[in-house]
């Protein structure tokens, strides 16, 4: 019987010993989620903390120039070819510019060529219908300095044309400091207690922040409630089996919930 089985697994999910269980479940509170809120593991240290956050974290964002999306395409006619360095890394990336190509074909074949890469950055061609223009943006991955980069044409005049060197948005680190210690991170997810807890930065403000590490009564709650559930469920069948009714079932359930709350 499936009921059978599934309280088993919910008495599992109440035994000290098991890693997953409510009783060993950890979590972090904060006293301002919209701030900064966290995750812990079973085995993370319990105690205090406090955070203030100066700068989070963020991608480079270049945004090129707005060209006329219908005329005649501004870039080099045949193979455009230039380089993408992100981080330590540099790539070469390459597209064609046929006669018959239009500013807005040009940047959709630019930014399908540098998506294509996988150097580290991403790009979009944003148009505006009543304008009649696009333009060319490109964003970093990730956050942090680390991920900043720069285009260099090799071969035609792509990234001049595109304007797509023009930054208008700098890579950062964050920066907090943690019980009195600075610290720079590239981003916005720091890991302290050698990685059993994850902090989510989400404001920088300069102000205290106090959280705490501590046992997830949450969990501990709704793992009882489930053996509760499952439990009566058996106590039914068993019951109707006998001749009997599910009512005890429901009293006890109710007990118990009522005691949780």
């Amino acid at each position: 019987m499936n009921a059978f089985s599934s309280v088993d697994t919910a008495a599992k999910a109440l035994t000290s010993g098991n890693p997953e269980s409510g009783f060993n479940k950890k979590a972090v509170t904060s006293a301002d989620n919209s701030s900064i809120t966290g995750t812990a593991a079973w085995n993370a240290d319990t105690g205090g903390h406090v955070i203030s956050v100066s700068q989070l974290a963020a991608g480079q964002t270049n945004t090129g120039k707005e060209l006329k999306s219908s005329d005649a395409a501004a870039f080099s006619k045949g193979m455009n070819t230039f380089g993408i360095k992100s981080g330590i890394t540099t790539k070469t990336v390459a597209f064609t510019i046929n006669e018959s190509d239009t500013n807005k074909t040009a940047l959709d074949k630019m930014a399908n060529a540098i998506n294509k890469s996988n150097s580290g950055i991403k790009a979009s061609v944003i148009s505006n219908d009543k304008a009649g223009t696009s333009y060319l943006r490109i964003d970093s991955d990730k956050s942090g300095t680390n991920s900043s980069f720069a285009l260099t044409d090799a071969a035609g005049d792509a990234v001049t044309a595109a304007g797509a060197n023009t930054v208008t948005g700098s890579a950062k680190n964050a920066q907090y400091t943690l019980d009195g210690t600075q610290y720079s991170s590239q981003s916005n997810t720091i890991s302290i207690d050698n990685g059993k807890v994850q902090i989510t930065l989400k404001k920088a403000e300069n102000k205290e922040i106090r959280f705490s590490i501590g046992y997830d009564t949450k969990a501990i709650t709704n793992n009882i409630k489930t053996f509760v559930q499952e439990y009566s469920k058996i106590a039914d069948y068993t019951s109707l089996m006998n001749g009997g009714t599910s009512g005890g079932s429901q009293f006890f359930s109710g007990l118990l919930f009522d005691l949780l709350l």
